[in-house]
């Protein structure tokens, strides 16, 4: 019986050996990728303010907490683009507690990577890996900012790549975590945070129990989808493509498309058709001040019937148009206000912005079917920034 124990207790202990290994391995990396990391409070602050002062004095208001990461030794700063597209104004702050703010030096459309400028960083940039290399069942750490909890670590496994080659990964973040660093076992940079899965659910497969009087109201919630987290799996823009990205915002060689500056959510088709008798076309639900879109004339409320010669289903499929277009040309946009159409023209902007015009979203595009619940402000399925 004492040798059959003893048995038992040498794999057990060359087990805890190999995990106390293990957690000294994941504690260091940790040490060493947490300088890299920053946190990006982003307010949002009215045009034509004094923007010396902090927000507090400037009558500007915190909408959103994401992270970054050191992109270089210069002061660029790397993030999400969901993270930038929440305000316009953004302070940077160290692993050490240091703040400073920092400039929107530009946002790539394509790439969902938004490069800020702060001074000379406390920290020396990291190094970057090539991701190309990353594959299933290699392993990663995330660093990044975790309901407020700055910098905070997890880890996962690379599991596979989309078709845009985005990597996803076995790590189930929290708000805060968009635009966080992902480093590999030598510490380099293989990928930034983009955001955590969502699955579409229909509210109509969800049994609600008590109906209200309100029976119509809960009748149109019932048709209409919600997006819930799924569980466990997150997506990364990899690195190579964030170098490329960063590069060509920081040398102005960047230039993706048209921007119109408006925020779209899809229609309730039943709803439309009921009250306006249309069954197709775009809720207007923000529009950028001195936009192409505010300069044409669209307005937050307005139904965005026609984009040139197109009629208009989705919010995706206008995304697309925009996209697609040529920068600074005129295209006629079909509205319905107040249960009248309109036609308006609009000169198209550059999708990417490099300050000037840049503003608040200036050249954003929401990635379509997501949204970066890694930001600490949420978003719903059926909205897309649009150019």
């Amino acid at each position: 019986m004492l040798c059959i124990f003893l048995g038992l207790l040498i794999p057990a202990d060359a087990a805890g050996q190999r995990l106390k290994s293990l957690e000294n391995e994941y504690a260091s990396i940790y040490q060493s990728a947490r300088h890299y990391a920053v946190t990006i409070s982003v307010s949002s602050v009215p045009t034509g303010r004094n923007t010396y002062f902090p927000p507090s004095r400037r009558g500007g208001y915190e909408t959103a907490i994401g992270s970054g990461f050191i992109y270089d030794s210069l002061g660029h700063i790397v993030t999400s683009s969901s993270v930038t597209e929440q305000g316009n104004l953004f302070k940077i702050t160290f692993a050490d507690g240091t703040s400073r703010y920092a400039d929107l030096l530009g946002v790539d459309l394509e790439n969902d990577v938004a490069v800020l400028k702060v001074g000379q960083p406390p920290y020396a940039a990291p190094r970057f890996a090539d991701s190309d290399k990353l594959v299933p069942g290699h392993w990663v750490g995330l660093v990044g900012n975790s309901f407020g909890i700055f910098p905070s670590f997890a880890y996962g496994i690379a599991a596979g790549r989309n078709n845009n080659d985005d990597i996803l990964v076995t790590a189930d973040l929290s708000p805060g975590c968009a635009g966080g660093v992902v480093v590999n076992s030598d510490v380099k940079v293989v990928g930034m945070i983009a955001y955590k899965l969502t699955e579409p659910v229909s509210l109509g497969d969800l049994n609600f129990s008590d109906r209200t009087e309100l029976k119509e109201k809960s009748l149109l919630l019932m048709d209409s989808e919600i997006e819930f987290p799924v569980g466990g799996y997150s997506l990364m823009i990899p690195s190579n493509k964030i170098v490329q990205a960063a590069q060509g915002i920081i040398t102005g060689r960047v230039n993706h498309g048209a921007f119109l500056g408006i925020i779209p959510e899809d229609l309730d088709i039943k709803w439309a058709k009921r009250v306006f008798n249309i069954n197709y076309g775009v809720y207007i639900t923000e529009v950028q001040e001195n936009s192409p879109a505010y300069r044409a004339g669209i307005r937050e409320g307005d139904i965005l019937l026609r984009f040139g010669w197109h009629r208009i289903l989705n919010s995706e499929q206008l995304r697309k148009l925009i996209l697609n277009s040529k920068p600074e040309s005129t295209i006629e946009i079909k509205i319905l206000r107040a249960g009248k159409t309109r036609m308006l023209t609009a000169k198209l902007g550059y999708a990417y912005q490099a300050g000037g015009e840049a503003g608040l979203r200036s050249g954003y595009v929401a990635p379509s079917k997501r949204q970066a619940d890694t930001s600490s402000k949420s978003h719903h399925s059926g909205e897309d920034t649009i150019r």
